[in-house]
């Protein structure tokens, strides 16, 4: 995918940059959300499977939905848009959240969209005209918090074994506390930022 601003010349295409930018923040949020929903209910590896993929389409088609943005387009002031410049119906925004797992071959398009954009017929727009929302720190912070997370389960484990302790049982009050932590740290940033 390259962004020339030469094929669609009219609309204000989001950069290479930014894409990745929006990328790797949404990622992250919707890969941990989804992992969240997974250790809570988790049963086997095919249902955990689905649901890691079910969960980041539910983030990514509600945040479109409903703000036309996802947190990483709000960090990089960019929304996705229709042909003439309106909110994406929701038969595009659907096509364009199912196609968008398979979107992976994007890079090598050259038509300035990725498949998800070209098949949906949306498009991915810079607007400097939009309120900033910085939530690259958010990922950043889910990022550690789930590495905290993964260190604190293996200590916990090695714990649990030496003392002879239900680990499951730490292992479960730690994440919810780490959980709520979370939680509560970004209702203070959401509320300080509207």
């Amino acid at each position: 995918m390259k962004v020339t601003n030469k094929v669609f010349s009219n609309l204000f295409l989001a950069s290479e940059n930014e894409r990745a930018e929006n990328f790797g923040i949404d990622f992250t949020i919707s890969s941990f959300l989804a992992l969240i929903v997974i250790y809570f209910t988790y049963s086997d590896v095919k249902i955990a499977f689905l649901t890691y993929f079910v969960v980041r389409f539910i983030y990514y088609f509600s945040f479109e939905i409903i703000f036309s943005r996802t947190p990483g387009k709000f960090e990089t002031l960019t929304l996705v848009v229709n042909s003439e410049g309106n909110k994406p119906s929701i038969f595009q925004l659907l096509t364009r959240n199912i196609i968008r797992f398979i979107s992976i071959f994007s890079g090598v398009s050259d038509n300035e969209r990725a498949i998800h954009d070209s098949i949906s017929n949306t498009f991915v727009i810079k607007d400097n005209t939009l309120r900033k929302i910085e939530f690259k720190k958010i990922a950043y912070l889910i990022y550690n918090v789930s590495l905290f997370i993964y260190l604190l389960s293996i200590v916990v484990e090695y714990f649990s074994k030496e003392y002879q302790i239900d680990s499951k049982s730490t292992i479960d009050i730690s994440i919810i506390i780490t959980v709520i932590a979370c939680i509560s740290i970004l209702y203070k940033w959401i509320k300080n930022n509207f």
